[in-house]
């Protein structure tokens, strides 16, 4: 689930890296449907404190929006999808152990399985 961003939620990215275009948002309290995570060389700035998971980014099951500003929710049959970065998931009804990504492509076919969603424990 996507936590520590008050109103501003948290942006989904064509990639984990600096390249990465902004293809919508996910508000605070979302579940988002997670694949795998890899560490990339971009970490965003002003990450500090709870939220700094380093480099590390997570694929999300996610349909790209048409502006970067759009709201909108991930979906575990979804068969597109998107990076967020990980300092602001935190599992749901799992132990949050989420694979390691084989690539840092984004998924094209719904072939893989739901891995988990996240959200916040404990404060």
């Amino acid at each position: 689930m996507v936590v520590e961003t008050d109103d501003v939620g948290l942006y989904a990215r064509t990639a984990g890296t600096s390249q990465g275009q902004r293809v919508g948002l996910a508000s605070n309290r979302r579940i988002v449907w997670a694949d795998c995570a890899v560490s990339t060389d971009f970490t965003p700035q002003g990450i500090e404190g709870d939220t700094d998971a380093g480099s590390t980014w997570v694929r999300v099951r996610w349909k790209p929006q048409e502006h970067e500003q759009d709201r909108a929710d991930s979906e575990p049959g979804e068969a597109q999808s998107a990076w967020m970065y990980r300092g602001y998931l935190e599992p749901l009804l799992h132990n949050g152990g989420v694979p390691r990504c084989v690539t840092l492509r984004s998924r094209e076919s719904s072939a893989s399985t739901r891995k988990g969603g996240f959200t916040k424990t404990g404060s």
